[in-house]
């Protein structure tokens, strides 16, 4: 027999086609046109089921009987079909975004700050997201690095989290609030480095700490 292609491996491979073409269409909603018009064949042998079954050894059919084995093959093939329409013109809509910047926390309410809101994609990256936010809130990217923070509720209470990887924008856009809310940190940057907890004052080291430090490096290097 030849090799195949698992229905979870093709569709992986399909996968992988749409975020190679995104780059490819200057908005969401074509490629969402275009990929509407996608045909999917999915043939499936009338045996595969019960032949698959038969193959099995007698200690796994005890394990598994044939209704529970047909349901494990049905829920997958099922994944695969939600996965296949999750990739079309469902999962390319937009939401609603707003960004709340050169503000303060206090405790976990972000206040004396400004909004601007966005309509975005679903597929946006964390650097995209970056790139926008210095975009629209004219944030000067040569004096500030930005840090990007959601807040979630958690048994019965608000938790504030960072944004810095793509599953944590996936995270906030599967929030089921209608308008998607992110709020800004600066840390301003002081010789290429920056300052944590956006403090804006160069602490520098004494003269004398440089001094004492050359004199007891020269001590130890003499013992």
């Amino acid at each position: 027999m030849g090799t195949f292609l698992t229905f979870d491996k093709q569709t992986g491979l399909f996968e992988t086609t749409v975020k190679n073409l995104r780059p490819l269409f200057g908005s969401p909603k074509l490629l969402a046109d275009y990929l509407s018009k996608s045909l999917f064949f999915i043939s499936i042998g009338n045996a595969d089921i019960s032949t698959g079954y038969d193959l099995l050894d007698n200690t796994t059919k005890q394990r598994t009987p044939f209704p529970k084995f047909s349901q494990t093959i049905f829920q997958k093939f099922s994944d695969n079909i939600k996965r296949l329409y999750g990739m079309g013109e469902r999962n390319m809509q937009s939401f609603r975004l707003a960004i709340n910047y050169n503000g303060r926390w206090d405790d976990l309410d972000y206040v004396d700050g400004e909004l601007i809101g966005e309509w975005v994609e679903n597929k946006l990256s964390y650097n995209e997201l970056v790139e926008m936010t210095y975009r629209l809130t004219e944030i000067d990217r040569n004096m500030y690095d930005i840090i990007l923070y959601g807040v979630i509720k958690l048994r019965s209470r608000w938790k504030k989290y960072r944004v810095k990887r793509d599953n944590d924008i996936d995270f906030i856009f599967r929030d089921d609030s209608s308008i998607k809310e992110i709020y800004i940190d600066k840390e301003k940057r002081v010789g290429g480095g920056t300052i944590a907890g956006g403090d804006t004052h160069v602490h520098k080291l004494p003269p004398s700490f440089f001094r004492h430090t050359r004199v007891l490096k020269e001590r130890l290097c003499s013992d």
